[in-house]
Order: C-alpha cells, then structure tokens, then sequence
C-alpha cells in the first residue's frame, strides 16, 4: 500500500516555490503597433521532500505566547464557509472581535469602538456600518446605554451576541430576486443584498450541500429554514421596551457675541469634518447639545474649539475633547494644540 501524502490521499506529489535568480530574461512584444523588448525576472523551482516539509515548523521562530486557558475565540467552520461570503472579511473580523469580548458563558460585551476599529484599521464609521449588517443577519444586536448616576452620559453600548451559528436560509442559499436594494442604502450593505438576490455562488452551495448531507449521514436533524424573517426576529425584545421622550440637558442658548463670530474656509472645513464625525460617535440627543453650536478658530497652529457657554466647556472638557483630538487626527488634521475656550 502506498503511503498517504500531506493532502491525505496516495498521490506523488511534488513539494515546491518559484524563486528568482537574480537574473533577467528578454522578451519581444507588440506595444502601439511596434516591437520593443523588455525583462523579466529568471525564476527557477525550489524542490523539497515531503520529510523536509514535515519537519519544517513556523513554531521554532522567535517567542512564542504561553497558553492561558479562555485566551482562545472560537468560532464554527460554518460561520467562516459560507456566511462569510455574505458578511465579508471586515464583517467576519468584526464578530470575532466582539465574541472576544464575550468571554466564558457571556452573551453581550461592551468594547470600545474605537479600540476595535484601531484592531481593524477601519475607521470608527466603516465598523458601525458592519455593525447594522451583522444585527441584519441576526448576529449581534446593539442597545445604547446612558448612566444615570453620572447625570444621563452616555457610555458605549451593549452588544448582545448570538453564540451559536446559525444556518443559512432556504433564499440565501438559493437567491431572492425580488429583494429591493434601496439607492441611499450604504455601500457595503448593498453588496450584502446583490449577493442574497442572487445567491450562494455554485462552488460554495456544492460545498454546503456536501456539509448538510454529512450531517444528516451522522443523524443530525437539519431544518433549513425558508427565509430569515429580519423584522420579525427583534419583535419580542422591542415588545417590551417602554417608551420615553429624550432626555435634554439645560444648557443656555449662545448669546449674539458668540453666534456673530465668523469662520475662514479651512475653519468651516475641520468644523464640518469634526461635526460630522462626532454625529457618528454619539447619539442625536448628545451631538445636538454639545456640539452643534461650537465653532472652530485656527490660531498659530493650534485648534480652537468654542463653546458657548461653562456648563458646555466643563463637560466637553471631560468627556469628550480626546475624542475630539482622535477624530481630528485620524481626519489628517495636524494642529501643535488642541484647546477648548468658552466664549460668551
């Protein structure tokens, strides 16, 4: 009997990489109707025996980190074969960067957003976009929380995690060509519903097809459901949430000195870029208190955000001027100093 190879079955199989040789080849081609040479690089196959690539092991280089029981995510094949091509790689990264948080018998967390777009090299707007997609397809679902103890801040939200898989419907398998892909929908999320009009791609139902039938070989029951009923799934929770009006706090209107201060072109330019990020970052109620009535002033490169009246400046100060510094560094913006001055 022969021996089985690397990839499991009796084949010879010839173990190799492509490597250059440091010299260069000439070639002839056809470029605006004339002939010219040009150079490629000479490459030449690196073989190995398949012992040489059994005993080569990435573990043997630099420190390795010690195993600490609970330091491990986990996450089913599953989730990665096949809901992936709906999420995603970003929308794949997210979830486990969330289910990370949701440690041992957990089913919420509540990360900063900031940290995990950091992780992610996304901006905090790119992540709470993916955000919607996967409460869409019933992986999270986001609920904001403000502290009253600490006069109604708001804090970063919970987000409640669905820990076990679950499978694909009967349409995302197969497509649903009458979905409707709204025009002001964002870029992202229209990907998702071209790809749920038209379906897994054949390569990856032949592969889902193969899974269910190994499962029900096993005796796993397998109910594919027809369809995900999205505005349906969150019915019960919402059911019970008990409605009340916005909290407002009481801060003084800003007087005429203040509204009569102008702004130059590149001031309305990192007061727009500012005010538009921080509509992201914070809840209606919050960005319409705190920041809607600043404006900005450029002084010997440094950055002057004015606000109208000590309850404002104390509050921003507190709460939210590293972000500010955060958003306007990550918008490209670089200033010696970033200030906030009270302005009546």
């Amino acid at each position: 009997m022969s021996e089985v190879n690397l990839k499991g079955n009796t084949d010879e199989l010839v173990y190799y990489r492509q490597q250059t040789t440091g010299n260069k080849i000439a070639r002839k081609r056809i470029k605006k109707g004339k002939e010219e040479v040009y150079y490629v690089a000479e490459t030449e196959e690196k073989i190995w025996t398949e012992e040489q690539i059994k005993n080569f092991s990435l573990d043997k280089f630099g420190t390795h980190i010690p195993y600490i029981e609970g330091h491990y995510t986990i996450l089913n094949n599953y989730f990665f074969d096949f809901w992936g091509y709906f999420l995603g790689a970003e929308g794949i990264a997210l979830y486990a960067h969330l289910t990370r948080y949701a440690y041992g018998s957990k089913d919420f967390c509540f990360p900063s957003l900031q940290t995990i777009a950091k992780k992610m090299d996304k901006t905090p707007v790119t992540v709470r976009g993916y955000l919607k997609l996967l409460e869409r397809y019933g992986f999270i679902w986001k609920v904001n929380v403000r502290n009253k103890t600490k006069d109604n801040t708001e804090e970063s939200p919970i987000f409640k995690i669905r820990r076990k898989v679950p499978l694909l419907s009967e349409e995302l398998l197969n497509g649903n060509p009458n979905i409707e892909i709204p025009d002001d929908e964002e870029a992202h999320v229209k990907k998702a519903l071209k790809k749920e009009k038209e379906g897994l791609p054949k390569v990856l139902k032949k592969e889902h097809d193969e899974f269910v039938k190994k499962m029900m070989d096993e005796s796993e029951t397998i109910n594919i459901p027809e369809a995900l009923q999205y505005d349906t799934m969150y019915e019960d929770i919402l059911s019970k949430g008990e409605i009340r009006k916005e909290i407002k706090k009481q801060i003084p209107n800003p007087t005429t000195s203040f509204e009569s201060i102008s702004m130059t072109t590149e001031e309305e330019k990192v007061d727009s870029t500012l005010k538009s990020e921080m509509q992201n970052r914070v809840s209606k109620p919050s960005f319409d208190t705190w920041f809607k009535n600043t404006k900005i002033k450029i002084e010997n490169k440094n950055c002057l955000l004015l606000v109208p009246s000590e309850f404002a400046f104390e509050w921003i100060k507190k709460r939210y001027l590293e972000t500010i510094k955060t958003v306007l560094e990550e918008a490209g913006y670089v200033f010696e100093k970033i200030e906030l001055r009270k302005v009546q």
